[in-house]
């Protein structure tokens, strides 16, 4: 991989797909269900760094791509190309800064956010919030994408003795949107 790729943050820009505007509460609730359920339909997809194709491969980050896509949240994009592993070695935040510039930190998510988690020097992992518990998501440790826990121990903690805790933020794509458009 290059090194422009390697320094390069991830540049995207995410559009909302018009007819979800405004964005009604109820518009909203059914977004959240359609991204929990396409979210969910990846489950038993192999992990594989910069897959994108359901039932044959994905990463964390193009799960969470194509199931806001496939939703119908947002208009087609794609974050790729993104180096593997650069996490380990760096400690620029590319795919955090990408998360901030698209949606809103939240404190409590609901159904249909999105939970970054601190792997290495950066939050490099994420995946698609399906109630208070669980999250759905692909998971190069266990090789799949996966429901677990939130509050899963290789999810929970970085030193894996229960001690230090692994840092997590959570994003909601459509308060975003509502800030965005505020006729919405």
């Amino acid at each position: 991989m290059s090194e422009s790729v390697v320094n390069a943050p991830i540049a995207v820009t995410l559009t909302p797909r018009p007819d979800i505007l405004p964005l009604t509460p109820e518009r909203e609730a059914d977004l959240r269900r359609k991204v929990v359920w396409e979210a969910m339909s990846w489950v038993g997809t192999p992990y594989r760094q910069l897959g994108a194709t359901k039932g044959v491969a994905v990463d964390c980050s193009m799960h969470v791509a194509r199931s806001v896509i496939e939703a119908g949240v947002f208009e087609e994009f794609d974050p790729r190309p993104y180096p593997p592993l650069w996490f380990f070695h760096r400690a620029d935040e590319r795919y955090l800064d990408w998360l901030q510039a698209s949606a809103e930190v939240v404190e409590t998510p609901q159904p249909g956010d999105v939970v970054s988690i601190k792997f290495g020097r950066a939050f490099a992992h994420s995946g698609i919030v399906i109630d208070d518990t669980h999250l759905v998501h692909a998971f190069a440790e266990t090789g799949v994408c996966q429901v677990s826990l939130l509050r899963h121990t290789t999810l929970m903690f970085a030193d894996r003795t229960g001690k230090k805790l692994r840092p997590r933020l959570y994003f909601d794509y459509l308060a975003r949107i509502r800030l965005n458009n505020p006729a919405a």
